[in-house]
């Protein structure tokens, strides 16, 4: 079969490699200039010459099942991705940090967390056709085929169509099946600020990461959800650059908010919550990510339509995690090549760090 796939995320790319592998035509359509979706780094600093890389998106995977364990255990073995064991703290009460051990093994790419995923591309070139740059308009049965239509207005005709993008944008590609349309339009996705800050000096923090839970009447309660130290990841700055993660309230109430006004709310909460007196940082940026989480993600490994061959993959098909999309991919692959693959046991709704 000719397949597209909408989107170049960890999901889309999965997906691509499974349906290669079987031969099939596949192309891959990405809006961005590049793969990865929300598993992205990008580089800031007030010095052009002597940027820092930071991981604006996800902020480490784990890896509980086999079919993704030996896919991180290659990109393991391949040097692009690394084990990280932070030092844990949870903050539920501002400037006590409450640091903790144990907790699942987390992953993090190497040398920077979209490592993996342009190996994942690399590995395709060849094999795939790449639409970078390329935003999907929409997508039109007719005839027996499907119609992708870009945003320039360039068409092309395929046998089956796999969205791979989050659970808004797919509402949008679905509008002509009725029940996809339906289930992707029931998946809330909460939007999300990241804040990646540098300091001249190391900050007196005893931990390298921590889920921010501050309640009460605190006026920075609500805004932040988890912070990370970057340089404690293997193979990244020696820099003090730490990265902040708003609370998907925080998100939603201030997506339409400037992201200088965004940013001085999170550094903040970010002193208020360590109890760190309050330093001017060195450089910073902030990026909204405006589908960052699926509230109520589905366990259905996939959605999709036999009879019209076309569905959709991702996270918010297959728990909050990034090894829930590649899953996700995998079973939407399976589905287009007509099997039936048990994907569903490895499910977990639960919104997570990874």
């Amino acid at each position: 079969m000719r397949i597209a796939i909408i989107g170049a995320g960890i999901a889309g790319l999965s997906c691509a490699r499974a349906l290669a592998d079987e031969n099939h035509d596949v192309v891959v359509y990405e809006a961005s200039p590049g793969p990865g979706g929300r598993i992205a780094s990008h580089s800031f600093d007030a010095d052009p010459a002597d940027p820092i890389t930071a991981d604006h998106g996800a902020r480490a995977f784990s890896a509980r099942f086999a079919r993704f364990t030996r896919e991180a255990e290659r990109w393991t073995a391949m040097g692009v991705a690394a084990r990280w064991m932070p030092r844990l703290a949870s903050i539920n009460e501002a400037g006590t940090p409450v640091v903790r051990t144990g907790g699942p093994a987390r992953f993090v790419g190497t040398p920077t967390m979209d490592a993996p995923i342009r190996v994942l591309a690399d590995e395709l070139a060849g094999r795939v056709a790449f639409r970078y740059h390329t935003p999907v308009l929409s997508v039109h049965h007719t005839s027996g085929v499907w119609v992708v239509t870009d945003k320039a207005g360039n068409t092309e005709t395929f046998d089956a169509v796999a969205t791979a993008v989050p659970a808004p944008q797919a509402v949008g590609l679905l509008t002509e099946v009725a029940h996809l349309h339906t289930a992707a339009a029931r998946v809330p996705m909460s939007p999300c600020w990241s804040l990646a800050v540098r300091f001249d000096h190391r900050l007196p923090l005893g931990f390298d990461a921590a889920r921010v839970n501050l309640g009460g009447r605190h006026p920075s309660a609500g805004v932040l959800d988890w912070i990370d130290r970057e340089s404690s990841k293997p193979a990244r700055t020696d820099d003090e650059v730490w990265v902040l993660h708003s609370s998907g309230q925080f998100g939603r109430e201030h997506i339409h908010t400037d992201p200088d006004e965004a940013g001085d709310l999170m550094l903040d909460a970010f002193f208020a919550a360590t109890g760190v007196d309050a330093v001017q940082p060195a450089a910073r940026h902030a990026r909204l990510w405006k589908a960052a989480f699926p509230l109520a993600p589905l366990c259905d490994g996939c959605l999709y339509d036999e009879s019209l061959r076309i569905g959709a993959c991702g996270d918010w098909c297959m728990g909050a995690r990034v090894e829930g999309a590649y899953l996700s991919g995998l079973a939407m692959a399976d589905r287009l090549t007509g099997g039936h693959g048990d994907f569903l046991a490895t499910c977990d709704r639960a919104d997570t760090t990874a």
